[in-house]
């Protein structure tokens, strides 16, 4: 899984002084371990999308994003963080002014 976000809600504007840097993380995991993370969290019994925004809102949710962030397999190993200064990214401006 590759995903850029940023704290907040400013994807969009790629000169916001405030947050100037879209964050990167790279998550490589075998099916095996995939499937042993889904079992150690409870993914099959929360039933819905893992979304941020609505899980750290209420306390079950809280409780999932615990367990995600603290499992043995988030690690050095599994997960490559990067960052990419929105200045240095109009090409995705631009992508997604036209919709593609």
């Amino acid at each position: 899984m590759i995903y850029f976000d940023e704290a907040g809600y400013t994807g969009s504007d790629l000169t916001n002084s405030e947050q100037p840097y879209f964050a990167l993380a790279s998550i490589r995991m075998t099916d095996d371990e995939v499937i042993r993370m889904k079992k150690d969290i409870g993914y099959y019994e929360w039933g819905k999308e893992l979304h941020f925004i609505k899980m750290y809102k209420n306390f079950q949710g809280r409780a999932m994003l615990d367990k995600i962030f603290n499992h043995p397999l988030i690690d050095d190993n599994h997960v490559l963080p990067s960052f990419a200064h929105k200045r240095y990214c109009v090409s995705t401006d631009a992508i997604n002014s036209h919709g593609y």
